[in-house]
């Protein structure tokens, strides 16, 4: 399980396992309740990290998948619906007419 997770991610979970240790040998319950804390800090780092780390991959893809439409999308030229004005399509497929400045959406 831990070959697929970031170093940090393991780390994370090593330390909490530790921690776990720790807590169940303890036989003062101030310290016992500390090392349990801790645990759960270290849990709670862990699935930042990984929640962190799904949202870097996601990104990486729509980021990727954006450079390959690049070129479909990039510097095609288009005319305002309201002024007729030549218009370069941005790459996020918005449009914004540099007379009336008018936003469009759509590309038609």
């Amino acid at each position: 399980m831990l070959t697929d997770l970031s170093q940090e991610v393991a780390n994370c979970y090593l330390r909490a396992a530790e921690c776990a240790e720790r807590a169940g040998t303890c036989k003062n319950a101030e310290m016992r309740e500390f090392y349990i804390e801790r645990e759960k800090a270290w849990l709670k780092l862990a699935r930042s990290y990984q929640f962190s780390e799904r949202l870097a991959r996601q990104f990486g893809e729509l980021k990727s998948k954006r450079l390959r439409d690049w070129p479909a999308t990039a510097h095609r030229v288009r005319n305002c619906p309201s002024c007729k004005v030549e218009t370069t399509v941005s790459c996020f497929g918005l449009v914004i007419c540099p007379n009336c400045q008018r936003i469009v959406d759509q590309v038609v």
